[in-house]
């Protein structure tokens, strides 16, 4: 099994000033040689379908605290879709972890915590438990069924199943929720709450985790044509040649039929579609009730600049009307003209942590997809006995839970730096990279004469009017590198068998490896967790502001040593009143006035005494800046390659 730790929260309390919270998905996350059994869910019956949001055909993972307490997970499924007035005979669910004592079954029409309206204890002799199926996926299955089949109302009803651990001896005790690999964004399917730890109900969808494994068994009488819609994020469109925005989502099919085509209409919220809104796309055809496919839309740009609420509608299927109401409300915005779009993946990191040499990887494979937009910030705030630490809590953002490896795309949430919210981080960043920007933005860097200060000078293009943005900045090096045992990297992963081919070179490297560190975070317009710059005025569509900030390098002697002066940059953070960067630029770092080539004419002078910066006297060159005095009584900074 491949160690993936996938932790939304640190389950490594070792950060400096950081607390750990609860939750954490299992580091032996995939199985290897997994092939899904594409027939677990499927019903032999059209009467009665197994009916929820995991498909069966999925790897599984687990999550978990880490601690010895009850357990409860559910899924909900709505009153207004293909279960209403449906009656719900089974459920199936997943068990791994070897110490569950009283499992529970339950149905309730709210979230409540510990008693249900219909709840039934299941005898352990009747149980299947075991960390890996036949196929050497996560946790196994097991069905239950219901002594008295349960209505589903126009409330809707969540569909759950409770168990307590005993024991954490042991990963699969410490992360016994199954859930699918793969993340969804759909809010009905993965709440989740215990005891002690979460003793509030979470939807982990929004945090990154996949499809709870549970599906309720549902029979009744089936309409012939019905389709749900999934959730929609931003459409932005531009003005200036007409560029449409992209309407994306998912569609359900929750009919006995077939589903080949649909009639849908987009209107302002709360208005209802007319024929005259009616437009019509084919798909590639869901066959069966439950079946899943995306669609993408073009929307056209409004004739005002802005944001608009809009609602998409479902209202027909196959050319027959859709037997539910279905329809998805989603922001429009318009902007003047689409410009180069920056996506800044800021990662939690530190030398001290084992697992994050596959964040190294995962930035850096980044930087290599995406050479022409990709904004990479290594903040090394892990352990404070790292050279490159830059305290996550005062000299930077708090935007850190504490986990690391750990990474933040434009702000938008916290997602593994090497498999992002699913299994690749390159898919996560595309997915943000077509998002047009909604402000543009230039930034420029200059050193002072010695080198300790940078004075960064930013452009911002506003594409639309808007309010409460602001810019942040941030001091990154490319090429840090040191010989010194400071700078070696912790690796876990030394003497592990890694499925994955790029990571494999980590089981024969050692338990500390060398790594020439890029990105890395030196000082940022922070202090005490604040930002420093001045506001920005309010956004004027095309009217250009201009902002500058001075930031401080750091002083640590070792740290200094290992910069190359050559791949100092200055990046540029435009944030939004949402905290979500909505464009950033990054700049080399002009060299200042008083450092110089390291070479004199002899002829005048000679050097008589070489000093590092931090004021230890040297025997030769070192890279960076040197002060050296000379015969004729002169002291010059230079910088040497």
């Amino acid at each position: 099994m491949v160690k993936r730790l996938l932790t939304l929260v640190a389950i490594a309390a070792t950060a400096v000033g950081l607390t750990a919270s609860p939750l954490a998905k299992n580091p032996a996350a995939r199985a290897k040689g997994f092939t899904p059994s594409k027939s677990v869910w499927k019903s032999s019956s059209p009467a009665e379908m197994w009916y929820g949001y995991f498909d069966g055909d999925e790897a599984r993972s687990g999550v978990g605290t880490g601690a010895a307490e009850t357990y409860e997970q559910a899924i909900f499924l709505p009153g207004n879709g293909v279960a209403l007035g449906k009656t719900i005979k089974a459920v199936r669910f997943y068990l791994a972890a070897s110490s569950t004592i009283n499992v529970k079954v339950w149905l309730d029409t709210k979230l409540t915590a510990g008693t249900h309206d219909v709840e039934y204890e299941i005898p352990a002799s009747d149980l299947n438990i075991s960390a890996e199926d036949e196929t050497g996926n996560y946790g196994v299955l097991n069905e239950f069924t219901l002594p008295e089949a349960y209505t589903v109302g126009e409330e809707g009803v969540y569909v759950g199943y409770s168990y307590t651990i005993d024991s954490t001896t042991g990963e699969d005790n410490q992360y016994p929720i199954v859930f699918a690999d793969t993340p969804t964004i759909e809010h009905n399917a993965n709440w989740v709450r215990t005891s002690n730890n979460v003793p509030e109900w979470s939807n982990l969808a929004e945090n990154g985790f996949g499809n709870i494994a549970i599906k309720a068994l549902i029979a009744g009488d089936f309409e012939d044509y019905a389709a749900s819609v999934g959730s929609i994020t931003e459409v932005v469109a531009a003005q200036k040649d007409n560029t449409s925005g992209v309407l994306a989502t998912w569609i359900t099919n929750e009919g006995a039929k077939d589903i080949t085509s649909i009639t849908y209409a987009i209107t302002d919220k709360g208005v209802a579609p007319t024929e005259a809104d009616y437009q019509e796309l084919e798909i590639t055809a869901l066959k069966g009730i439950g079946a899943k496919g995306t669609i993408a839309i073009e929307v056209e740009p409004e004739a005002e600049l802005g944001s608009v609420a809009k609602t998409f509608h479902i209202v027909k299927v196959n050319g027959e009307p859709n037997a539910l109401t279905a329809a998805a409300d989603f922001t429009l915005t318009t902007i003047s003209q689409n410009t180069q779009r920056n996506v800044v993946v800021e990662e939690f990191t530190g030398t001290g942590c084992g697992y994050c040499p596959r964040g190294l990887v995962g930035m850096k494979k980044l930087r290599e997809a995406f050479p022409d937009n990709f904004i990479g910030i290594g903040v090394h705030g892990y352990n404070s006995t790292d050279p490159m630490y830059l305290n996550p809590s005062t000299a930077y953002p708090r935007i850190f839970s504490g986990s690391a490896p750990s990474c933040l795309i434009d702000r938008k949430g916290e997602i593994d730096p090497y498999y992002g919210s699913g299994s690749d981080i390159l898919l996560d960043f595309a997915a943000e990279l077509v998002i047009p920007a909604k402000v543009g933005v230039e930034v420029e860097g200059a050193f002072n004469d010695d080198n300790t200060e940078v004075t960064a000078t930013a452009s911002i293009t506003p594409l639309l009017n808007a309010k409460g943005y602001h810019v942040e900045y941030v001091v990154i090096a490319d090429g840090v590198e040191s010989t010194a045992a400071s700078f070696k990297q912790s690796n876990y992963y030394n003497g592990m068998e890694i499925l994955e081919e790029d990571l494999q070179w980590l089981a024969t490297a050692g338990n500390k490896i060398t790594w020439t560190y890029d990105d890395v975070a030196l000082v940022a317009s922070y202090k005490s967790g604040k930002v420093q710059t001045d506001a920005l005025a309010d956004f004027v569509a095309d009217e250009v502001q201009t902002n500058t900030y001075t930031l401080k390098m750091p002083t640590k002697a070792a740290l200094l040593k290992a910069l190359n002066y050559e791949q100092i940059y200055v990046v540029a953070l435009v944030v939004d009143n949402n905290g979500i960067i909505a464009n950033a630029a990054k700049a080399l770092v002009k060299a200042g006035s008083g450092v110089e080539a390291a070479s004199i004419d002899s002829k005048n002078a000679v050097e008589v005494a070489r000093y590092a910066i931090d004021g230890r006297q040297i025997s030769a060159p070192q890279q960076g800046i040197n002060i050296v005095r000379y015969s004729d009584g002169s002291v010059r900074k230079v910088f040497v390659r």
